[in-house]
């Protein structure tokens, strides 16, 4: 069975940790601005050490990121972790972490995609946990104009006594911005949404 967190509330103390790729000096004025974005919100914010550095494509060493990943998950006063984004090496984390223990614990937020999904299946499967495939950290821009980006806030803040409801945009990125360059630029937003069914067919 899995267990939801608590909803997310103004006042709540989110972590911000890279388990996997970590944030390099050219892109800190993208994250300062995401960060500002979570306090304007109302939310509190708390940085690990292992976030703003990228060496050999990690934040940090394995046996380092993974006690950070720990400690927030196992600290009662931080109801969500949101990494920067995913990368290529969080399945080293995973023989380092003690989802047993997660276990007996309330469960909360871990937002991401990509690389997170190695997290989070373990969660889910061994811990519980509940878990938000959505959004990264490093796209919630104030200039962010994607629909299903720009909501994803409100489903970790949902009670779950009415439905959520996710509608796609009609249209979706078909290149990456320069966040170095542009710190504030959005999904660039250029190619139609189209349905497609994967047998080929096209009924709808």
């Amino acid at each position: 069975m899995l267990n939801f967190p608590a909803p997310l509330r103004p006042g709540d103390l989110i972590a911000v940790t890279a388990p996997s790729s970590g944030v390099p000096a050219p892109l800190h004025a993208r994250l300062d601005l995401v960060i500002a974005h979570l306090r304007a919100q109302g939310y509190r914010v708390i940085e690990g050490a292992c976030l703003r550095a990228e060496h050999k494509d990690a934040s940090a060493p394995a046996a380092e990121r993974a006690a950070e990943l720990m400690r927030f998950l196992t600290d009662p006063s931080v109801a969500a972790v949101l990494p920067p984004w995913g990368g290529e090496l969080a399945t080293e984390l995973l023989d380092r972490l003690d989802f047993e223990a997660l276990r007996g614990l309330p469960p909360k937020w871990l937002l991401g995609f990509s690389d997170l999904s190695t997290l989070q299946l373990p969660l889910a499967l061994c811990s519980g946990w509940a878990s938000a495939h959505g959004a990264n950290l490093m796209d919630l821009v104030p200039s962010q104009t994607d629909p299903l980006t720009t909501q994803v806030m409100a489903v970790l803040a949902a009670d779950w006594r009415e439905p959520v409801l996710q509608r796609p945009g009609p249209l979706y990125q078909g290149r990456w911005g320069d966040f170095a360059a542009r710190p504030d630029v959005p999904l660039l937003l250029s190619e139609p949404v189209a349905w497609q069914r994967l047998d080929g067919g096209t009924a709808r």
